[in-house]
């Protein structure tokens, strides 16, 4: 059925077209029930291994120990009368010279409050120390 609108014919407009009703679903395609990942890479035959995992300090199985053993032997050694080197303390934990570095400004100092001390001793080596805070009367 057309419409005549001076000399142009407009068809009428199709009920189905347009509207979503159950009855206007597309037909099923073959492989619609076959269930396709949505994202990621395809799955393929052949059998992958599973990826390791970096290991980082921390352990499941000690539950973080180690890194908490190394923290305490260095302020153990900083505890000391003498003191301790950037040297000492690399070869008691294995940190590399700029991580001590780190440790000693970031936890020793801003994170615990301790009071730091560096100081050159005879032998020309400069050795870092915890000194016990003066107990400030009010």
């Amino acid at each position: 059925m057309t419409q005549t609108i001076g000399t142009t014919a407009i068809p009428a407009p199709n009920p189905a077209v347009g509207r979503i009703t159950s009855r206007n679903t597309a037909p099923a395609s073959p492989t619609a029930d076959r269930t396709l990942p949505i994202h990621g890479p395809k799955a393929s035959s052949k059998k992958t291994k599973p990826t390791q995992l970096k290991q980082s300090g921390r352990h499941k199985e000690t539950g973080g120990r180690d890194q908490i053993s190394k923290v305490n032997i260095v302020l153990k050694k900083l505890q000391l009368v003498r003191g301790v080197t950037i040297a000492q303390m690399v070869e008691a934990t294995g940190w590399q010279t700029h991580s001590v570095r780190g440790f000693l400004s970031a936890v020793v100092r801003k994170k615990l409050g301790l009071d730091l001390v560096s100081e050159i001793g005879k032998d020309g080596l400069r050795r870092y120390r915890i000194i016990e805070r003066d107990s400030e009367t009010a």
